[in-house]
């Protein structure tokens, strides 16, 4: 007997599982893939493990915490906008809670009971759930309107209805090989190039290895590109070949895709203090201590571990005193506490990134539905598409919107094609 369904959704991400519980909840049958062994594998890495469900930033400006084409978001949000989502999770056992920047979070701070959920909607509204399916091929039959869908070691799979909610490329240990784009790609998709985002980012300063592991808080980093600029102020961490944390990740989707010698950063240590304040902090700190060392000064603006390069920049002897420096020289120091060049190396790889950056042209899908314009029977949602976000919850947003108007788009036209028939 062959093995059938309404509807079949590859991938048991956010999209996929947020897919099949719209379907599911409409009464079609329906069957999950995924090559992994359980539901939402990289849900349980987000958020440092906690999730970052959502963003409660209300509309309409939620929509600028999203990078690329926001407004193709717009109707998949008013089918599931984040308000929405919240009350699904609390309706379903899950209270969640709002902290700094509104970002989201289950109250038990565990990626796991957002898991637990959605398996537990899935499988209670009738949904079928198939662990370590790797679909290798999947062909479409205009005659019978049906999918087939072909795995490693296991028989074939029909359905009328197919959706792709396998995810991109970042993070390819939890499952994501990038598989969706090829079969997008098969059935005339076009794929905008991809490429890492929320990624941190690479250096080329032979410095950077002394500084792994120093944390700074309260800093700008800023960003040149060709007659682009960019400045963001927040939390940053030096990494063996780089930096980090999420200032550099939300500044790395706005730097995806630049050339690698077309970008220069510069991170100000102080943006709290102009210039001229700075000038009358060195001013009382000369008259408190004018024989301090500069190795001593500079201690009491820097991380211990910074001073030694600050010094070598400069070119100056941390055993010369304070007192000996002259105007000209405290000037060069704060022009590199305002402007401390970073010597920008390219961006970190998929293994390391967040999201992917590209996918399936957004304009060869219904926004609504997330129908293909390409392919009848076939919709898309989540990662697979070039829709983006900041750091913040609003890519899992995405993903549960666009996925949950996926699913009950692909209900719909189940319903729709049968009112045609019982017409004709």
């Amino acid at each position: 007997m062959k093995r059938m369904a309404d509807i079949a959704i590859l991938g048991m991400g956010a999209a996929g599982c947020m897919a099949g519980i719209a379907c599911a909840s409409a009464g079609k049958r329906v069957a999950l893939f995924d090559r992994n062994e359980k539901v939402g594998k990289k849900i349980y890495i987000t958020g440092k493990g906690r999730c970052n469900v959502t963003n409660a930033a209300p509309f309409p400006s939620f929509f600028d915490g999203i990078a690329r084409n926001p407004r193709f978001l717009h109707s998949a949000f008013a089918s599931m906008n984040n308000l929405d989502l919240m009350n699904f999770f609390a309706k379903h056992g899950q209270p969640l809670k709002v902290e700094r920047g509104e970002r989201v979070f289950p109250t038990s701070d565990h990626a796991s009971d957002i898991n637990r959920v959605l398996e537990t909607v899935l499988r209670e509204n009738g949904a079928t759930l198939y662990f370590h399916h790797c679909v290798k091929q999947i062909t479409y039959d205009g005659k019978t309107n049906r999918f087939a869908l072909f795995f490693t070691d296991q028989e074939p799979f029909f359905a009328s209805r197919l959706i792709l909610a396998c995810g991109g490329k970042s993070y390819p240990s939890t499952g994501s090989t990038g598989d969706g784009y090829r079969f997008a790609e098969a059935f005339g998709h076009t794929i905008v190039p991809l490429s890492p985002a929320l990624v941190p980012l690479c250096l080329q300063d032979d410095f950077v290895a002394s500084w792994e592991g120093i944390s700074l808080k309260n800093i700008a980093l800023t960003a040149k590109w060709g007659k682009k600029k960019k400045t963001l102020f927040g939390e940053m961490l030096f990494t063996h070949d780089g930096i980090s944390g999420p200032v550099v990740l939300t500044l790395s989707s706005f730097l995806s895709g630049s050339a690698q010698n077309d970008v220069s950063l510069f991170l100000d240590w102080k943006p709290a203090l102009d210039e001229e304040a700075l000038r009358h902090r060195l001013l009382r700190e000369r008259q408190s201590g004018a024989n301090r060392s500069l190795k001593s000064l500079f201690s009491s603006f820097l991380p211990k571990r910074c001073v030694d390069v600050f010094l070598q920049k400069g070119e100056w002897n941390e055993d010369c005193p304070f007192h000996s420096w002259t105007k000209a020289e405290e000037e060069r120091f704060i022009g590199l506490l305002k402007a401390f060049p970073l010597s920008y190396a390219g961006l970190g790889s998929f293994s390391q990134a967040v999201i992917t950056r590209g996918g399936v042209a957004v304009k060869e899908v219904w926004p609504k539905t997330m129908a293909s314009r390409k392919q009848k029977g076939l919709f898309l949602a989540g990662e697979i598409l070039d829709v983006d976000g900041f750091t913040g919850g609003y890519n899992l947003q995405i993903a549960f919107s666009t996925g949950y108007a996926a699913g009950l788009g692909a209900a719909a036209s189940l319903d729709e094609e049968c009112r045609e028939e019982e017409e004709t």
